[in-house]
C-alpha cells in the first residue's frame, strides 16, 4: 500500500486544528508553503494566529456578531479565527 504524503499546507492546517503551536513554528521554519489558503482555528488560544500575523498572514476572527480584531478575541468567545496564509513571504 502506498503511503500518501501530505502537502506542508496539510499539515500546516492540521497542526493549526490541533492547536500545535510547536509544530506549526517547524513547518513554517523548514518548508515554504507552495499552496495556500484559509487556516480555521476554532481554538479560544490566539498564540498561534498571533504567530502566522507575525510571519506575514492575514488574519480575520469572527465570533457571532461579525469580524473581531485579534486584540478582542482574548476578552471575547471567538467562534473560529481564518488565517490567509497565502500572505507567508516563502
Amino acid at each position: 500500500m502506498k503511503e500518501l504524503k501530505l502537502s506542508t499546507y496539510q499539515r500546516l492546517s492540521r497542526a493549526v486544528l490541533h492547536n500545535d503551536l510547536k509544530s506549526v513554528r517547524r513547518l513554517l521554519e523548514s518548508e515554504p508553503i507552495v499552496k495556500g489558503g484559509f487556516l480555521l482555528s476554532k481554538c479560544k488560544d490566539t498564540s498561534i494566529a498571533e504567530f502566522l500575523i507575525h510571519k506575514g498572514a492575514k488574519l480575520e476572527a469572527k465570533n457571532t456578531r461579525g469580524r473581531t480584531p485579534l486584540a478582542r478575541c482574548r476578552e471575547i468567545q471567538v467562534a473560529r479565527i481564518l488565517v490567509d496564509v497565502t500572505c507567508i513571504p516563502s
